[in-house]
Parts: C-alpha cells; sequence; structure tokens
C-alpha cells in the first residue's frame, strides 16, 4: 500500500458520497475506512457499510456542508 498521511483520514460521521453511494464515515485509521450507506437503528448488525481502502481515500467526495473537513 502507498503510504497515507494520518490527515487524509476523515472524522467518524463525515457525510460523504463513494462511488454513488450517499453514506457517512463509521470508523477510521490508517489501514482503511468504512462507509455506511444503510443503516438499522433497531439492529445495527444488519448495518450496510463499504470498506475503502486507502488507496481509493481520492474517490470520497465530501457532502455539501462537510467542507470543514476539506484537506
Amino acid at each position: 500500500f502507498p503510504s497515507h498521511d494520518m490527515d487524509d483520514m476523515l472524522p467518524e460521521g463525515t457525510e460523504v458520497y463513494y462511488r454513488g453511494h450517499h453514506g457517512h464515515v463509521r470508523f477510521s485509521d490508517e489501514s482503511y475506512m468504512t462507509v455506511c450507506i444503510k443503516e438499522f437503528p433497531k439492529q445495527r448488525v444488519r448495518d450496510v457499510c463499504i470498506v475503502v481502502p486507502p488507496e481509493r481515500w481520492e474517490e470520497i467526495e465530501l457532502v455539501n456542508g462537510n467542507n470543514i473537513h476539506s484537506k
């Protein structure tokens, strides 16, 4: 994997688009991020989240209003 700086990561809860899916960052560390696109509040085990490896982070787009997280 290419080296990625910790500053490349987005805070958990940031609203994003990834490959045509609208969701939010659920988890973020230097190894990967997850973008949740469907949630089931009473059955979290059913949540649908996409794992995004560091080499694809540039494909994540911020939803308007989240510009405070821009690099």
